[in-house]
């Protein structure tokens, strides 16, 4: 085996251990109550692969290394009960007698950063600074596999990126939501401030998409 392939082996294992390990990244949703019905008919159209979790890539040279994927199995209670609850609550009455489509749902927690610095300490020379390129935090700024550009980072921890879209009678409503880490840490899964705070980012982007359904649906629902 060349020392190339070597070494890509070997950062695949490094990058599995960091990104699961023992940790589940579980998340008790802090909530309003949930509306058990609402005024309009709510689709989950999500891709299959958005409701399971997992790692983007274990490969450093793919630009979706070290971001982990928070699916559906993660959450209690459903986010997506939860985000459909919120929708009727916000716009119970702009949105009644209306399809709502969910297309998209992200949850991504990217570590890319801090692995990536980690791999560069431990990993020195031409070929590791080649795979390794540490201005990578995604893909895109605006994904589905949480990427994201280095400008909207200002904490130092890992930080939470959230995507929803959804389907109002047709017209495409997107929102996404960058959620900083408090600290210069990652925040400690399974803690109260790890719930709290994934809780909030999903809070804060589906305020965002509750203000862009009003913009397309227009005044009044009209």
């Amino acid at each position: 085996m060349s020392r190339a392939r070597s070494l890509l082996a070997a950062l695949a294992v490094l990058g599995a251990s960091a990104l699961t390990g023992c940790n589940p990244y579980l998340v008790n949703l802090r909530h309003d109550e949930l509306r058990p019905n609402a005024g309009f008919t709510f689709v989950d159209a999500r891709p299959g692969g958005q409701k399971s979790s997992g790692n983007e890539s274990l490969l450093i040279t793919s630009c979706d290394y070290g971001i982990y994927r928070l699916g559906d199995d993660k959450f209690t209670p459903d986010r997506v009960a939860v985000l459909r609850s919120d929708l009727d609550r916000a716009l119970g009455a702009e949105l009644a007698g209306r399809k709502v489509t969910l297309k998209n749902y992200t949850v991504h927690f990217n570590l890319s950063g801090r692995l990536r610095g980690q791999v560069a300490a431990t990993h020195s020379g031409a070929i590791p600074a080649l795979m390794n390129d540490q201005s990578v935090h995604g893909c895109a700024a605006d994904d589905l596999t949480g990427g994201y550009t280095g400008n909207e980072q200002t904490t130092a921890g890992p930080p939470l990126i959230v995507v929803i879209d959804l389907e109002v009678d047709g017209k495409a409503v997107h929102a996404r939501w960058f959620e900083n880490s408090p600290g210069a840490d990652v925040v400690k899964t399974g803690s109260p401030e790890w719930h709290e705070w994934v809780s909030q980012a999903l809070r804060s982007a589906t305020a965002r998409a509750v203000g862009n359904v009003r913009t397309a649906i227009g005044p009044g629902g009209a």
